[in-house]
């Protein structure tokens, strides 16, 4: 999928991107009752949790553009 690549590898996208995915996981798993929504919320927890290291990558890419363009 070479649309999903490109939203991880923009740092900046992937800071819009993760929390919209976790909050679609926790929804998901609120409403999760029976075993096919079960293996998706799992699908999509094992997806979400993989998704905040480029948020993590892209909040430290923001903070050190900051810092740059500060001194």
């Amino acid at each position: 999928m070479p649309g999903l690549k490109h939203i991880f590898t923009k740092p900046g996208k992937a800071v819009v991107v993760t929390p919209v995915l976790l909050l679609g996981s926790v929804k998901l798993a609120g409403v999760a009752n029976d075993d096919f929504l079960g293996s998706m919320r799992l699908i999509l927890v094992i997806f979400a949790s993989l998704s905040t290291v480029p948020l993590i990558y892209g909040i430290v890419h923001l903070i050190r553009k900051s810092r740059i363009s500060a001194n």
